[in-house]
């Protein structure tokens, strides 16, 4: 399955980054724990 709203050309950190926002995403809407966060 291909979500188009997702389609993009660029470097592989864009795919990271969408991965790690679609997971909170659904996370937060599942009302899941989360991915542990590193903060500075």
């Amino acid at each position: 399955m291909l979500d188009w709203e997702m389609v993009t050309l660029g470097p592989r950190e864009l795919d990271v980054a969408w991965m790690i926002f679609a997971h909170m995403v659904f996370q937060e809407l599942a009302g899941l724990a989360g991915l542990p966060v590193c903060r500075m």
